[in-house]
């Protein structure tokens, strides 16, 4: 027997009423979400949309996460922000629960949920959750150095939580999950290194101002990213618990010619006006003598390998600049790198 038949008379006829209430208002937050499989334009082809569980995640590496293994959430917060940083829409049926860090706790009394998933970020929100059952993953290294394993674990557990609740599929669609993120970044690597055969690292950056910049570290997940890739992650300093240092702008003086800087957006117009009147910016030539490309955001805090993977697009999207011209013929099928971690 499901959970949605064990619920009493009086929360049916209560959800019907908020969804009743809900359409007539037109905040189109679909509050009644049926126990059937579907399939959703904004859900790989390769995997089915599952709704047998409801899950809300205040998370947005956690989000992804479930989405990407066919589980997308119920509701999540900062919603009108979270394709910007990560690169792919939830489904159109999502509920928007506010700030992530401040929901809206009568909007999360009114949903249906069977299940939070979240981690110690959230703590503090858990009271407004009730009796709702909580379960807890973080994506991050497990010391100085991420590893593949790391962030592989991480989703083996959530794979876990899903079967757990009631979700039969949950460990085999994480395990093919796994195996095609790797097959993926191995190749997006692989054509990487065939355009660009003279870049052998990447510095990846994200400025703060014009003078500052913060340098991903080998704490990060995009040393899981490049170690797939089969390129190497420039590293100047022992990353913080967010995965990177800070570093000035002259540190990147440092940088060797077989290395690309790598900047994330944000990168304004106002940033990119006082880089051009920075002396020693245009000294430093990147983006003109030394290679440079700025890329769409990718978030890093608590992302895994959904994160890897948008991280990858990006960099195979993007033209590099101050480089020589990309190598686009096809490369050799025999040039491939075993994925490290």
């Amino acid at each position: 027997m499901t959970k949605t038949s064990q619920y009493t008379t009086h929360n049916r006829l209560a959800q019907l009423s908020r969804c009743f209430s809900n359409v007539l208002l037109g905040f189109g937050l679909v509050a009644c979400h049926s126990n059937t499989t579907t399939a959703t334009r904004d859900t790989p082809a390769s995997v089915h949309t599952t709704q047998a569980t409801r899950i809300l995640t205040p998370d947005w590496g956690i989000a992804a996460e479930l989405t990407a293994l066919g589980y997308p959430p119920i509701a999540t917060g900062d919603l009108r922000m979270y394709e910007q940083w990560m690169g792919k829409p939830l489904p159109k049926q999502t509920i928007d629960l506010g700030i992530r860090y401040q929901p809206n706790p009568e909007l999360i009394a009114q949903l249906n949920v069977d299940l939070v998933i979240d981690n110690f970020f959230y703590e503090h929100i858990r009271p407004m959750y009730g009796s709702v059952p909580t379960k807890s993953v973080l994506f991050k290294a497990k010391g100085d150095v991420a590893t593949w394993q790391d962030f592989a674990t991480a989703t083996i557990a959530l794979g876990q939580i899903l079967q757990d609740a009631g979700n039969p599929q949950g460990n085999e669609r994480v395990q093919t999950y796994l195996t095609q993120s790797q097959q993926v970044l191995q190749q997006q690597g692989q054509q990487f290194r065939h355009r660009y055969p003279n870049i052998k690292k990447l510095a990846i950056v994200q400025f703060a101002d014009a003078g500052h910049l913060r340098l991903y570290a080998d704490n990060s997940l995009f040393k899981v990213t490049t170690d797939q890739l089969g390129v190497s992650l420039v590293n100047f300093h022992q990353g913080n618990k967010w995965g990177f240092s800070n570093i000035e702008l002259a540190e990147l003086a440092k940088l060797e010619n077989d290395s690309c800087l790598i900047v994330i957006k944000p990168f304004s117009h106002m940033l990119q006006a006082e880089l051009d009147k920075s002396v020693l910016w245009q000294q430093l030539g990147f983006g003109h003598k030394r290679c440079m490309a700025i890329i769409d955001p990718v978030w890093s805090y608590g992302g895994g390998i959904a994160s890897m993977r948008q991280f990858a697009d990006q960099l195979s999207q993007t033209p590099l600049q101050g480089v020589a011209p990309p190598n686009l013929s096809s490369p050799p099928l025999s040039n491939t790198t075993k994925p490290k971690g």
